[in-house]
């Protein structure tokens, strides 16, 4: 799969405005695109090969930092943080860890956190499908059964990012959920 060429360079374009106006706010900046350098370390870093279509994002577009809410997350140190000032291989290794407190925790193996939402919502893309296919992690509604917290976002990455220049609203999910999701956890 490879990120169609005019949705690059309108995403390039919609990131250049972006980017002018928050300089003119004295806001953070979106960081400039990633290095395969970076792109290499953070796949060693995490043990498997970031899906194509979010490396072609990264090294042609931007390291993270632009599209709704709190913006993507990028990779490596000068990639676009979390508000809890993690990457995206930082949050999987950290969503990775099991949890003594909740022993139904699991987060499914090579499933990369993208973009936080904010209120612990994360929408993560499977770097194993071919696609691009994105889930969507809410825990707000959990109490033990972890499974629940996974849904399909029922979109792939270049969908995604079409429906935000498109001004979609991406928020709402109103899809099933990954029942596979724990299936993914040993991995």
């Amino acid at each position: 799969m490879s990120l169609e060429r005019e949705l690059v360079k309108e995403l390039r374009y919609r990131v250049a405005v972006e980017s002018a106006e928050r300089a003119r706010r004295w806001e953070v900046a979106i960081p400039g695109v990633a290095l395969q350098s970076t792109i290499d370390a953070a796949e060693r870093d995490l043990g498997f090969s970031i899906h194509p279509d979010l490396v072609e994002l990264y090294t042609k577009v931007a390291n993270g930092g632009f599209g709704p809410e709190y913006y993507l997350l990028g990779i490596g140190e000068n990639g676009h943080p979390s508000d809890q000032k993690r990457t995206a291989e930082d949050e999987y290794h950290q969503f990775r860890n099991p949890d003594s407190e909740s022993p139904s925790w699991f987060w499914p193996g090579r499933v990369l956190p993208i973009h936080h939402w904010g209120c612990a919502i994360y929408t993560c893309i499977d770097c194993d499908s071919e696609e691009g296919v994105l889930y969507r992690f809410d825990p707000n509604a959990v109490d033990d059964d972890w499974s629940i917290a996974w849904l399909v976002e029922g979109r792939t990455l270049d969908q995604w990012l079409r429906a935000w220049l498109d001004d979609e609203d991406l928020f709402e999910c109103d899809q099933p959920f990954w029942t596979e999701a724990r299936n993914r956890a040993v991995r």
